[in-house]
């Protein structure tokens, strides 16, 4: 059977319309869905190439690509992705669409016309699919390059669940992953092309919650054994833990120098329970200023934690001075008396005009 008669042929079948529109909604929704392989290949431009090969009505494909395209993006309550996906897809189906009416169409002159710009629109098209959802080689790549990290870095304690292309970025992969024995603790890591590199959004999120752990914890401590409270105190405590040691949820064990930076009567201008406006303290002077903050330094050296640097503050009324006293390197006071020779008065405002 020679060329001329399958595309005669073809012209002869038609599919019938419910299954053109069960595939294309099949399709579209396969293609929002960017967790999966099989959408690294451009079916979205390929299948509506084929139904319009056995199918002669263009605008029925491309309608039915428009219409399950948006409704894929309300269902999946995401339409600010939607609108480039709605994009995307028109695109992409007109492309494949174009190419095919061209190779079914009697005429010869406009065959030609067709096929010539419809070949065109599948190369643009596809260029463009590939940069927004990936290539099988990429994605492949990808996968194999977060594994080793993962296996290198986690020795087990993590799986990957699934890996799609970073869409806004348009530079990379990012995994899905979670924690051998902990299914619940999720987080991501991404790849990126150009610059080759890891970001390891799951470290990130185990140092943040162990900040936040070691902060809450120190802040308890001041609190329960001083006649401070938490509204006079605002502590956070800052350090980095090696990547791989800990795992979301897992507690601190105080091996890695932290850093903690405590502000003495921060304003607050309204109480979190029952929204009365609280007393600010006022500090005279140094003297008034060293006196609470050594209550908080001497809790938090009986804590046994390694302290790169403490760091009280308190700031005047003019908001660029400040009464303040830095401890380096396991420095220690034992009464308020020695940490006073050591608190400084600071004027951020000169930082401000340099």
């Amino acid at each position: 059977m020679n060329k001329i008669s399958i595309v005669e042929k073809l012209r002869s079948y038609s599919l019938p319309t419910e299954c053109v529109i069960f595939v294309m909604f099949v399709i579209t929704w396969m293609t929002y869905d960017r967790k999966y392989f099989i959408v690294t290949f451009p079916l979205i431009i390929i299948i509506p190439f084929i139904l319009r090969l056995l199918f002669d009505n263009s605008w029925l494909i491309v309608a039915t690509a428009f219409i399950s395209s948006i409704s894929t993006g309300m269902i999946k309550d995401d339409l600010g992705y939607g609108i480039f996906f709605v994009i995307g897809i028109l695109t992409a189906s007109f492309s494949g669409t174009l190419l095919a009416k061209g190779i079914r169409s009697e005429n010869k002159k406009k065959r030609m016309i067709l096929t010539v710009i419809g070949l065109t629109a599948v190369i643009l098209s596809g260029l463009n699919y590939a940069e927004t959802w990936g290539t099988p080689v990429g994605y492949l790549k990808a996968k194999q390059i977060i594994e080793d990290y993962i296996d290198k870095t986690y020795d087990g304690k993590l799986k990957i669940e699934s890996v799609e292309r970073s869409f806004l970025k348009w530079s990379g992969y990012y995994a899905h992953v979670s924690e051998e024995g902990r299914p619940r603790n999720k987080s991501m890591i991404e790849y990126y092309e150009g610059q080759r590199s890891i970001s390891d959004t799951y470290h990130s999120q185990v140092n943040g919650n162990m900040m936040d752990q070691v902060s809450n914890m120190l802040t308890s401590l001041v609190v329960m054994q001083t006649d401070l409270t938490d509204y006079e105190v605002n502590l956070y405590a800052k350090f980095e833990i090696p990547e791989g040691k800990y795992r979301l949820n897992d507690h601190f064990l105080g091996d890695e120098p932290i850093n903690v930076d405590i502000q003495l009567q921060p304003d607050f201008n309204w109480k979190r329970e029952d929204n009365k406006k609280i007393e600010v303290k006022v500090y005279k002077d140094e003297t008034d200023f060293a006196e609470d903050a050594y209550k908080i330094i001497k809790v938090l050296q009986n804590t046994g934690y390694q302290y790169q640097e403490l760091r009280v503050y308190y700031f005047l009324e003019d908001g660029n001075t400040t009464y303040e006293v830095v401890l380096k390197e396991g420095g220690t006071v034992d009464a308020d008396s020695e940490l006073l020779g050591k608190v400084q008065k600071v004027d951020y405002s000169k930082e401000k005009k340099q």
